[in-house]
């Protein structure tokens, strides 16, 4: 049995079934046309099968991470087991492509309270618009000095914390 270990993200790819050393009681050759092959996975949602007419070619679809097995089994006309073979599939998760949302939790520390745009431009009297495009050196200095000076003090707070307390960086 030969092992393989894909990631769920791995792209379709194709597969051919052949036998060989065919023969009959006597040690007769015969043609590989003369067997019967039956090509399954143990689980189509983690490696999904499609044969081609000769049901001996095929392409492989991963799909979700588990375990599968491919199994060929190899039959006389009358349906008589002649040999069996299989392989493991075994598909991991894949790399990751995005990250939705990061949440940060800080022992003995705690934000201040965000100002939505809308409520800041009702306390100033200006719109939303305007308050965005203010051009006063004062609003200036204000909206990029605030946001430093405001996150010293708390990043010196989290620095500060002893190790023996959790948390603690």
């Amino acid at each position: 049995m030969k092992r393989f270990i894909l990631k769920n993200d791995h792209p379709d790819f194709g597969f051919s079934v052949g036998v060989g050393n065919v023969t009959d009681a006597e040690g007769e050759v015969l043609p590989d046309e003369s067997v019967n092959i039956e090509i399954t996975s143990s689980d189509e949602d983690v490696l999904g099968l499609t044969l081609d007419e000769t049901g001996k070619n095929g392409s492989a679809h991963v799909g979700h991470s588990g375990v599968s097995a491919f199994s060929v089994v190899a039959k006389d006309a009358s349906g008589n087991v002649l040999a069996s073979s299989t392989d493991e599939f075994v598909v991991t998760p894949g790399d990751p492509k995005f990250v939705d949302e990061i949440e940060t939790v800080f022992d003995g520390v705690e934000p201040e309270a965000e100002t939505a745009p809308a409520a800041e431009a009702e306390s100033t009297g200006s719109t939303s618009e305007s308050a965005g495009e203010s051009t006063s050196e004062e609003a200036s200095a204000g909206a990029e000095e605030a946001p430093v000076a405001e996150a010293e003090p708390a990043a010196e707070e989290a620095t500060s914390t002893s190790s023996d307390e959790p948390g603690a960086i």
